[in-house]
C-alpha cells in the first residue's frame, strides 16, 4: 500500500467511528516516518493525530501534538500545514474552554490563508 493511501486510512476510520483503530494506524505511521526522516509527512500525521484526539475527548493531548505540528510547519515555512494545524488547534482550545486562545489561533489561521 502506498504511503498516501496509508495516510488516508485514519481519516476513513474516523468517519466510520473507528477512532482507536485510526489512532493505532497513525502511531505506526509516525514510527515509520520518523525512521525515514520525513518531517513533512510527520506534520500531516500529527495533525490527524490531533484531530483523532479531539474526537476521543483527549483535547489536552491534541493541544500538545498540534502545537508541535505548528512549530514544525513554521520552521519548515510550510504555510498550508501551519494553517491546517492552527485550525485544528483552535478547535482543541475551544473544547478546553480556552476561548480567547482559540479565537487567536483561528485568527492566525485566517491571516495566513489570506497571504
Amino acid at each position: 500500500m502506498r504511503l498516501r493511501a496509508r495516510c488516508c486510512w485514519p481519516v476513513c476510520s474516523c468517519v466510520r467511528g473507528r477512532l482507536r483503530e485510526a489512532q493505532a494506524v497513525l502511531d505506526r505511521a509516525t514510527d515509520g516516518l520518523s525512521l525515514a526522516g520525513d518531517s513533512t509527512r510527520l506534520v500531516d500525521i500529527a495533525i490527524q493525530k490531533g484531530l483523532v484526539s479531539i474526537e476521543l475527548a483527549r483535547v489536552e493531548d491534541a493541544e500538545t501534538v498540534l502545537g508541535a505540528a505548528i512549530a514544525t510547519a513554521q520552521s519548515a515555512r510550510d504555510q498550508d500545514r501551519c494553517i491546517r494545524a492552527a485550525s485544528a488547534l483552535a478547535r482543541a482550545l475551544f473544547w478546553r474552554g480556552k476561548y480567547d486562545e482559540a479565537q487567536s489561533m483561528g485568527t492566525l489561521a485566517r491571516s495566513r490563508r489570506s497571504r
